[in-house]
């Protein structure tokens, strides 16, 4: 059984293409969209660019907290600091009135 002429020439053609076609796809298509005047990479761009936007969104509401937080400590502090204040001026008076009492006591 002898194989045609014809269909060996084909055969050889298509084994000795074939395969550099799909070796070099990426680089062709790369080549072709850049004479297209396509963006390489514009899904990975746009992809990026909404996970950016996600994480800013996250930054400022992060932010957000972080200065309700440091406003209620602020707070907290504030009402601490007044109520030491008021109660060691209630403990000078006390004593100041207890001073007087005690020289009243050793004079009258």
């Amino acid at each position: 059984m002898e194989i045609p002429i014809s269909l060996l020439a084909l055969l050889v053609i298509t084994l000795l293409v074939l395969p550099p076609v799909f070796l070099f796809r990426p680089l062709i298509v790369s080549i072709s969209d850049r004479i297209a005047g396509k963006r390489p990479g514009a899904k990975e761009l746009s992809e990026l660019e909404k996970r950016v936007a996600m994480l800013e969104g996250e930054i400022n509401e992060m932010r957000n907290k972080y200065d309700a937080i440091e406003e209620s400590q602020e707070f907290s502090r504030k009402l601490l600091e007044d109520i030491h204040f008021n109660a060691g001026t209630r403990a000078d008076e006390k004593t100041a009135e207890k001073l007087i009492a005690e020289t009243e006591e050793k004079t009258g």
